[in-house]
């Protein structure tokens, strides 16, 4: 594994350290410690949101879609072909499961006390593997 190093940055109006870095295939990380929380959030946003009605795919070129797409595929991906909802395996880990889409953005999102690298793992399989039926 390639040794990553994060950027401090600090936001004094509300008195919190946030930690980032950009990984080799873009993906932006931040971290935000927080001292006597159990508490964490595992949230992972795409650059897509309610006002975008296209985007470019390698193989076809830009492809339109109608409004109303990104919300759509953000509950799509909460369904498996051969499993439980995903959202029912989250629950199963002890974790809140979530997402929401804005204007500009797709969010995915956890919250847990513990088995944090399960439920990682879990939100990592909701983002990349896409189940569409015809």
């Amino acid at each position: 594994m390639t040794p990553v190093t994060f950027e401090e940055k600090y936001y004094p109006a509300v008195k919190e350290t946030v930690y980032q870095t950009r990984l080799s295939n873009g993906l932006t990380v931040s971290l935000l410690p927080k001292k006597q929380f159990n508490e964490v959030y595992g949230v992972v946003t795409v650059q897509f949101g309610s006002v975008d009605t296209s985007f470019t795919l390698y193989e076809k070129g830009l492809q339109s879609y109608p409004a109303g797409i990104a919300h759509f595929l953000e509950h799509k991906l909460f369904e498996r072909e051969h499993a439980e909802d995903i959202m029912e395996s989250f629950t199963r880990l002890g974790a809140d499961s979530n997402a929401f889409t804005s204007f500009t953005k797709t969010s995915y999102l956890f919250s847990t006390i513990n088995q944090l690298s399960e439920n990682l793992d879990l939100l990592e399989e909701l983002v990349t593997v896409a189940h569409f039926t015809e």
